[in-house]
């Protein structure tokens, strides 16, 4: 006795297989792959650390990294951001904002630690813009607009706040270095 089996049953179940894939990973997020030289940040504890990619290690998505101390690591994948050294946002590693870098070679970028917002004036911007919402409470997207153009407007006619913004750098690169990288004030 010899079992029978179905014609194109192989093709039935990897078709199975791919369907089956494509739901468990509907919610997945591709992501770039990490490359020798690659700017990365590390997970050390519940922090993200720098640290550069030195090579692909001999285990599958494992990377050979070296951190700020010299110290060599191996890091599995799910341990590894790519990083731009701004402030690790994901805005600022778009490909659109990595060609403007590219293009404009002129502009000198702050090596910042990744994940400090405290070194970003931009958040005092954002947190200026918004300090007045709960007394307004923008209900549509016409009325949030017009709230938003007035603030920045608003802003735009006073200098001397980007300028207060501007003069508190030194401060702040003290106040992180002080903090060793940690949360400050800012």
């Amino acid at each position: 006795m010899k079992p029978k089996v179905e014609k194109g049953i192989k093709d039935k179940i990897e078709k199975m297989k791919i369907k089956i894939g494509q739901y468990y990973n509907r919610t997945a997020h591709k992501r770039e792959p990490i490359v020798p030289g690659d700017d990365v940040a590390y997970r050390k504890n519940k922090t993200w650390e720098p640290a550069k990619v030195v090579n692909r290690a001999s285990t599958p998505r494992s990377f050979i990294i070296e951190t700020e101390p010299n110290q060599i690591l191996r890091r599995n994948m799910i341990h590894l951001r790519k990083s731009n050294r701004s402030d690790n946002c994901s805005i600022h590693t778009a490909k659109v904002c990595q060609q403007w870098f590219k293009a404009n070679t002129d502009l000198v970028r702050l090596e910042t630690p990744v994940n400090s917002p405290d070194l970003n004036p931009i958040e005092n911007v954002w947190a200026e813009m918004v300090r007045e919402w709960n007394n307004i409470y923008p209900r549509n997207i016409k009325n949030l607009d017009r709230v938003v153009m007035n603030k920045w407007e608003e802003l735009r006619n006073n200098p001397a706040y980007f300028e207060s913004l501007y003069r508190s750098m030194p401060v702040r690169l003290n106040a992180v270095i002080d903090a060793n990288g940690g949360h400050t004030k800012y």
